[in-house]
């Protein structure tokens, strides 16, 4: 007797459906007909199990429910003859030069579609805000990075962002920070600076897209076996611009503005009216716990490096009243040397303290030489300002229902919303 196998075949790399076909295996020579012999007995429960298989990947369960079902090449179908006919071997061919990069391409969609349903979060974060500049800093000149960094002006960071899981390696996030940094000589040990007495607040609004990177995840923490919480840990790397403008009070005779906070752009500090849009591009390390596949509790620490050294309003040298902003020109030159004989004094102690060079007291514009006339160095142009948050966050998991659960389930949806609404006739 002759059995019909059903085969489910191979992806076509140039369809991209499941393919069925129908084979005959022709009875070997002796064979009874038609009497249930053990051996036919045994092929007919392969040719059940094989069916069996196949209907269970039939087009009107696949998730992509193909209506058409197209044919592909077998090579061989044949009845191992040492085996006495129990076995049949499936040797499979698909003659196609793309098949491979089309089931790693398969493989990686595969992977991203399979953790649809925690896409995405949204979350807020909280924190702390610190600034490296001209101002404040050790009692060296400068040093890099986050050591001339001066603990005690540091502010508060407050943002939001909504975060995409791309595979579970990668994922992108777009982030709003609002912020502040501040920074003040007089908190600093280098007697040159302490002497300059500058000092400055800026609010920063930063707009941000990063990449995010797992470095380190734990899926089940403890190794109770409960799988909750998961941890991850990550680098980041993006890019944003920044919406800033550095501000100083003012203490002097102009009653009009003493007490108040003065925005510094427009004076001209240094002959220089700077843009308060910049490019920045955030980078640094963060981790979170995610509770119950839905709550995401994390911490991160980011710095900002920008291409701008005016956050802080200092960048170059002191400059003539001629290179002033005109319209205001009484307090563009108060704001722009702020050197005071009381500045000058506590100057000299931490310079005797640390040993120092004591700065010299040309403390007037309208004097001749000194460190803060015109023309001598009021701040380093050589590197930019960069600024620091170290957030707490909090985001909340949404939890869509993944492509399985709408392939096999969406028609029940589907089908009550086609139906329609009857009542009663009496």
């Amino acid at each position: 007797m002759e059995i019909i196998v059903l085969i489910l075949i191979c992806v076509r790399a140039d369809a991209g459906i499941l393919s069925l076909r129908a084979l005959r295996v022709p009875p070997a020579e002796g064979d009874t007909g038609g009497r249930p012999t053990p051996t036919n007995k045994r092929n007919l429960e392969v040719g059940r199990r094989v069916s069996t298989f196949v209907k269970s990947w039939s087009p009107r369960e696949s998730p992509r429910g193909h209506a058409q079902i197209k044919r592909t090449q077998v090579k061989s179908l044949e009845i191992n003859e040492h085996t006495r006919r129990d076995c049949v071997h499936l040797s499979i061919f698909v003659a196609m030069p793309k098949l491979k990069i089309f089931i790693i391409g398969l493989m990686l969609f595969a992977t991203v579609r399979g953790h649809a349903q925690y896409r995405w979060d949204f979350g807020v974060s909280a924190g702390a805000s610190n600034y490296l500049g001209e101002i404040g800093g050790q009692e060296e000149t400068r040093r890099d990075f986050v050591f001339d960094m001066k603990l005690n002006r540091t502010q508060w960071v407050v943002g939001g962002f909504g975060r995409y899981k791309l595979s579970p390696s990668f994922a992108v996030n777009l982030g709003v920070n609002y912020g502040r940094i501040r920074g003040n000589d007089y908190n600093s040990k280098n007697p040159p600076r302490v002497a300059r007495n500058l000092s400055f607040r800026n609010d920063i609004l930063e707009v941000a897209g990063r990449v995010e990177l797992t470095l380190f995840y734990d899926n089940d923490v403890g190794g109770r076996g409960f799988y909750n919480p998961d941890f991850r840990m990550y680098g980041f790397l993006g890019a944003g611009v920044i919406k800033h403008n550095p501000k100083a009070k003012y203490w002097g005779p102009l009653e009009e503005y003493n007490g108040e906070w003065v925005e510094l752009q427009p004076l001209m500090t240094e002959g220089d009216q700077y843009s308060l849009w910049e490019f920045t591009l955030p980078a640094g390390l963060g981790l979170y716990f995610t509770h119950m596949k839905q709550h995401r509790f994390g911490f991160e620490i980011g710095y900002r490096t920008t291409f701008t050294d005016y956050l802080d309003d200092v960048s170059r040298q002191y400059v003539g009243d001629d290179q002033l902003s005109q319209e205001n020109l009484d307090l563009a030159r108060a704001m722009a040397n702020r050197t005071s004989p009381g500045s000058i004094e506590r100057a000299a102690e931490l310079a005797n303290e640390f040993g120092l060079e004591v700065p010299d007291g040309g403390i007037f514009r309208d004097q001749e030489g000194g460190s803060f006339a015109p023309g001598e160095k009021r701040g380093d142009p050589s590197n930019n300002d960069g600024y620091m948050f170290a957030q707490f966050t909090y985001s909340y998991v949404l939890k869509g229902k993944s492509d399985f659960s709408k392939a096999k389930y969406g028609w029940i949806k589907k089908k009550n919303r086609a139906r329609r609404k009857s009542r009663a006739k009496f």
